[in-house]
This record gives C-alpha cells, structure tokens and sequence, in this order.
C-alpha cells in the first residue's frame, strides 16, 4: 500500500451524510470534543486532533477502492483542518457558556 495525498478543495461536496465534506468534518471535530468533554477527559480537543489525524493517516494508506468506507480518498489536511476547526469550535462554545454561567452566580 502506497501512501497517497488527497486531491481535494475546500468546498468539496462529497460528503458521506451531508453535502459538503469539511462541514461534516468541523460537525464530527464538535461531536468528539463534546463527549470529551461530557466523559470529563482532560485534553478534548486533542482528542478530536488525534482522532482526525489517525483517520486521515489511514485515508493515505487505504483507498475506498477497495475498502469502501473505511477507505478514503488519500490524506486531506483540509479534512484535517476542519476537524481541529470543529473541536476548538466546541471547546470554545462550552468555556464560555461555563464563563457566562460563573458571572450569573452570586
């Protein structure tokens, strides 16, 4: 098996649930960070990195060719930014609401 680098854009729209690829990325980034951080894992968001990573590493190696979904198409750092760009999404979304309910407490 060689390693082969994915050929694709930032608005690709072959997205396996829904239409464009790096939103359902930056929505699995999210949904990793969040039960991270509901599990009370200590570093969530790289969890979500090193997930992603691992994932895209085994896209390189592995064509949907001949694995089908557990294939991909080749190792995307676009995948991989969306993912990260996802899990700091979460991350941040839940420090602040944190934040803001320390403020309303007396």
């Amino acid at each position: 098996m060689a390693f082969r680098w994915a050929h694709d854009s930032w608005d690709s729209q072959q997205g396996t649930i829904i239409k464009y690829d790096k939103v359902e990325h930056a929505l699995r980034g999210i949904a990793i960070t969040i039960v991270a951080i509901v599990l009370g894992l200590q570093s969530p968001v790289m969890l979500a990195a090193a997930f992603a990573l691992v994932w895209e590493i085994k896209d390189g190696f592995m064509d949907y060719k001949h694995w089908g979904w557990w294939g991909g198409e080749g190792f995307s750092w676009r995948d991989l930014c969306a993912d990260i760009v996802g899990a700091c999404t979460a991350y941040g979304a839940t420090v602040l609401y944190i934040l803001l309910r320390m403020a309303e407490t007396p």
